[in-house]
């Protein structure tokens, strides 16, 4: 079977779900473009955000120029790419559409990227629209009121059930309309989740969910049990059926990680991984899980640039295929990451280190030395909030985070 998210991605506008009132305010932001503003539209993952502007640039005839924030490194690169895309008339003569897809993930020295990013709205010719999981984040501050806000709500449970029945009916799977329904309640308002759901639990074209009345308390269970599954039961199948149900995030999508080595978000399935399995294996085992945890790393990191969230049934197939390695361990209790600094205090002085890295700035911008950026570093952190020395200074979006903390 293929992958039904590629097959049943929406190819029109009748495809899309639940959003026609959303469809003509895009429609109309297009075709009554005012220069000066752009559109943002906010909303869970999986309410039909990207693909809706995709089908409307072709239902329109326009050329669409498609970017993702977080492939952006720097206010130049901001400037370099976006600013040349608004400057390039359509290959075909036709009209164009900016589209800069998860705002929220603008990469490092985000201050500095969002007002190149400005500053390409006002001026723009053409119409640029954003889109966000969130417009609640402080750092979008400044750019909320040069848009028009668009936001998509989670779509209805009913809804997702009648598009997961319809694939059911189309595709030929047997299914149970009871389960059809747990599965579209726990997909939480997002369709590309539910469709990823259903292969997964579709065997023999045939939907099977073993226990659906313990449906719910699997998916809130801990990682604990998921991880003795994975680790004891040498059972591909049930394996990944744990990890579907498994209400934790499988890779780090967070994007607020500290240094390379130094994270907040010490729940991820990946790190359980990583820091229980040399508890576990040994030998050929240990290498082949390490392994296969890298394999999922270079996915994680497709989706992370592109958005190809569709990988993300392949990083539960490689995290269920180390179910298949030879345990050494008889034991049931499993660590949390030592890379969270929560979990391991020598870690500390890693995230100290900014600190250190901010007062080395201030010297060399103040031309005084870094022992009296040091030791007068209060004073400098009341004013450090302000954007402008922020961008003066160079702050990366990691040490910005660290000030906004303290």
């Amino acid at each position: 079977m293929s992958l039904l998210i590629n097959k049943y991605k929406p190819k029109k506008i009748d495809d899309l779900v639940g959003v026609d009132r959303e469809i003509k305010v895009i429609k109309d932001f297009i075709l009554n473009f005012k220069k000066g503003k752009a559109l943002l539209i906010f909303g869970p993952c999986g309410c039909g955000k990207t693909s809706s502007i995709e089908i409307l640039a072709e239902d329109l005839d326009l050329e669409l120029f498609e970017l993702n924030a977080s492939n952006f490194r720097d206010k130049a690169s901001i400037e370099n790419i976006l600013g040349s895309a608004i400057k390039q008339k359509s290959l075909f003569s036709k009209g164009k559409i900016i589209l800069l897809d998860e705002i929220d993930g603008l990469s490092s020295k985000d201050r500095g990227g969002l007002t190149a990013l400005i500053k390409i709205i006002q001026t723009s010719e053409l119409p640029i629209i954003l889109t966000s999981n969130d417009v609640e984040l402080e750092k979008l501050e400044s750019l909320i009121k040069k848009v028009v806000l668009l936001e998509y709500k989670k779509l209805e449970d009913e809804r997702i059930f009648l598009k997961l029945k319809d694939i059911c009916e189309k595709e030929k799977i047997k299914f149970n309309s009871k389960d059809l329904e747990k599965l579209a309640i726990v997909s939480r308002g997002d369709l590309r989740a539910a469709i990823i759901d259903l292969q997964t639990l579709t065997s023999n074209n045939e939907l099977i969910v073993e226990g659906i009345e313990d449906f719910d308390r699997l998916q809130s269970e801990d990682t604990n049990k998921v991880l003795n599954v994975i680790f004891k039961k040498n059972d591909i199948s049930e394996s990944r059926r744990h990890i579907d149900l498994l209400n934790t995030n499988l890779i780090d999508v967070s994007k607020r990680n500290l240094t390379n080595v130094v994270f907040n978000n010490e729940n991820v399935l990946y790190y359980w991984l990583e820091e229980n399995i040399p508890f576990q294996y040994d030998n050929n085992s240990l290498s082949n899980s390490f392994e296969i945890l890298s394999r999922s790393d270079l996915f994680r990191g497709r989706i992370m640039r592109r958005q190809y969230w569709r990988y993300l049934a392949y990083i539960v197939d490689l995290f269920s295929s180390i179910s298949l390695e030879n345990n050494k361990s008889m034991f049931s209790s499993y660590k949390k990451t030592k890379r969270s600094p929560k979990n391991n205090k020598k870690l500390w002085f890693l995230v100290s280190r900014k600190k250190k890295d901010i007062a080395g700035k201030i010297a060399l911008r103040s031309n005084i030395s870094m022992k009296r950026a040091l030791n007068d570093f209060y004073y400098y952190n009341l004013m450090l909030n302000n954007e402008d020395l922020q961008d003066y200074l160079d702050l990366t979006k990691e040490e910005i985070e660290w000030i906004n903390k303290r």
